[in-house]
């Protein structure tokens, strides 16, 4: 498989694509014997790569579930200096979100350096289904919601909506998606008109968030990573 180098660095786990690309223009980076200073210059996945003369293999592959809190940012450096989740999970390993939560998003967040996994589990076209819990004010139509919207020219709509509880403030309702677009569920109640209080992402696939504490992470297992992948 051919990758840009700083690609290669990042996909082998051994460290971000900024930083990969640090180490090449500086020389610190060798294929097969021979420095590259370009760090779009592709290579084989399989040469040999060396960092400083040490050579770098595949990690192990790790995933972790976060139950991220709220006003916390998925990058790994923030201009404004707000915390990030990598103030939250410490890891020997170069990790990335798998998709990401918005800032005032709280629930389940994947970080994994299992590239090809964390591709199927984000791609729209997956339909891996993400369940989020929703606190509304009011008491929204919930055919409303059923019927989803039309964003940028391309219809949007939960593929699963049940109203959990309600009273005469407010609402509790979860939802399912499967096509993950960007800011997503709040741009459709945007749309319907109504007012989003909290968003919390509880599950993905079959593989739920539990009891799993805010900002407490927990790491994976083989029958974990089935569930993600599961229908409903």
């Amino acid at each position: 498989m051919l990758v840009s180098l700083e690609r290669a660095l990042s996909k082998l786990g051994y460290c971000s694509r900024s930083k990969a690309t640090d180490l090449i223009v500086t020389g610190k980076v060798a294929v097969d014997g021979k420095t590259i200073t370009s760090p779009a210059k592709r290579i084989n996945l399989e040469s040999s790569i060396t960092v400083d003369g040490k050579e770098i293999s595949k990690p192990k592959i790790i995933w972790i579930m976060l139950n991220k809190p709220k006003s916390i940012v998925t990058t790994a450096k923030d201009p404004e200096g707000r915390k990030t989740v990598y103030d939250i999970v410490k890891v020997p390993y170069h990790i990335f979100p798998v998709g990401r939560l918005d800032y005032d998003t709280s629930g389940m967040l994947l970080m994994t350096n299992d590239n090809d996994l964390a591709e199927h589990i984000s791609s729209p076209n997956s339909k891996v289904e993400k369940t989020y819990l929703l606190k509304v004010k009011g008491n929204p139509n919930m055919t409303i919601l059923e019927k989803g919207a039309v964003l940028s020219g391309e219809l949007l709509k939960p593929k699963k909506v049940k109203l959990i509880k309600s009273n005469p403030n407010s609402a509790i309702i979860e939802m399912t998606i499967t096509e993950g677009r960007n800011r997503q569920i709040r741009r459709m109640l945007e749309a319907a008109e109504i007012k989003l209080l909290s968003l919390k992402r509880i599950a993905i696939g079959h593989l739920e968030l539990g009891d799993l504490k805010p900002g407490r992470y927990r790491i994976l297992d083989v029958d974990d990573l089935k569930k993600m992948t599961q229908k409903k």
